[in-house]
């Protein structure tokens, strides 16, 4: 039997054998509250879908999260941080760490 060393997420507790893949993934880590956006929990958040061409019934078409306060749509920080979507593609904005406009009295069902 052989001892390893091994490097854990210091936000979720996931271990990785490399030091660098766990540095990457605590930058990415959802647990990291650094990735949590103030509009997780807002009433404002919400699901639009945006098509590439609407005049194309063949048009991808894609999810987006939208705030219905500022009248964006948001890409969350870890999405953007992966280089998964870039501003202005599918976004307007990404997702804000504090937001003056965040109202959780009446949470949107679809993150129930």
């Amino acid at each position: 039997m052989k001892e390893l060393t091994a490097y854990r997420c210091d936000f979720c507790k996931k271990l990785y054998i490399r030091k660098s893949s766990c540095k990457k993934h605590e930058n990415l880590c959802f647990l990291n509250p650094e990735n949590k956006p103030a509009c997780f929990g807002c009433k404002y958040l919400t699901k639009k879908l945006f098509y590439d061409d609407p005049n194309d019934e063949n048009s991808r078409s894609i999810h987006t999260l939208y705030c219905k306060k500022k009248e964006v749509s948001l890409m969350p920080i870890t999405s953007f941080k992966k280089g998964f979507l870039s501003k202005g593609e599918y976004a307007d904005e990404v997702m804000p760490k504090e937001c003056k406009m965040f109202d959780e009295s009446e949470i949107d069902d679809y993150y129930l």
